[in-house]
């Protein structure tokens, strides 16, 4: 028991560490998944903590059970168990929300975008000059929606290369704008001292999360000049690095 709660404390420094970092990163204390963590989790590890701690308090047995009384101990353990590594699942009764159904659809995030959808309509304003932007205003061109997140060690990575590419981007007539990826964490500090910062696009919860449902950083929607989805995925894969040649390509062009 000492073992574990030594090993307990310290998986809950590494989150606190975590979230006053403003990371974005996945809880996989009980199994894969895309659920971020949040202060829901250190909950979480202190009732277990304070559940070692009163074994400790309690001391040896004085009486010894039967077996059968033992069912009563042990139901109530894997009932407190299983409510306590479920709490961010269990959070929307706190607000007052009604729990979704049961079946797959309870358990994964909803999918993203699929390809030749077209892309709900949106609105949003820019961070630069406050100014409203809407999706009936992207028709006409291609426009790029990416996705970062300030926790996020890759969209860090990311920033270097966007900036370098960003001329390419106006040059071909792509409309970017780069969307929050969560409403915990502020980009501005990522993009601070870059032009990127007057292409952020600040939306409303509800439209962040029909458009990328799982909160991918860093993510990204290729939409056409017919406001229809032709490619997305996270940066880096196949499709982001033929984007990346071709703003490569118009550079060389421009620069010729």
């Amino acid at each position: 028991m000492a073992a574990a709660l030594a090993l307990l404390l310290a998986f809950t420094a590494v989150l606190l560490v975590a979230l006053v970092q403003q990371r974005t990163v996945s809880c996989n204390c009980f199994g894969a998944s895309d659920h971020p963590i949040s202060a829901w989790d250190l909950v979480r590890n202190t009732l277990l903590a304070a559940a070692g701690t009163a074994w400790f308090l309690m001391g040896p047995p004085t009486v010894a059970l039967s077996p059968g009384a033992w069912v009563l101990p042990v139901g109530a353990a894997v009932i407190a168990a299983l409510i306590s590594t479920n709490l961010h699942r269990l959070a929307p009764l706190w607000r007052g929300e009604r729990l979704r159904g049961p079946g797959p659809e309870a358990l994964e995030p909803p999918l993203p975008l699929p390809i030749g959808q077209a892309v709900p309509a949106f609105e949003g304003h820019a961070r630069a000059d406050g100014r409203r932007i809407t999706s009936p205003e992207l028709a006409g061109q291609a426009a790029v929606l990416l996705f970062l997140s300030s926790g996020c060690p890759k969209c860090r990575k990311t920033v270097p290369e966007l900036v370098g590419m960003l001329p390419a981007i106006h040059a071909a007539g792509i409309s970017l704008w780069i969307v929050p990826a969560d409403s915990r964490h502020d980009i501005s500090p990522l993009l601070e001292g870059s032009a990127l910062l007057e292409h952020v696009l600040v939306v409303e919860p509800a439209v962040r999360e029909r458009l990328n449902p799982r909160r991918a950083a860093p993510s990204y929607i290729f939409i056409d000049h017919q406001l229809v989805v032709v490619a997305r995925g996270q940066v880096g894969d196949e499709d982001w690095e033929s984007f990346v040649d071709q703003m490569a390509d118009t550079r060389s062009a421009r620069e010729a």
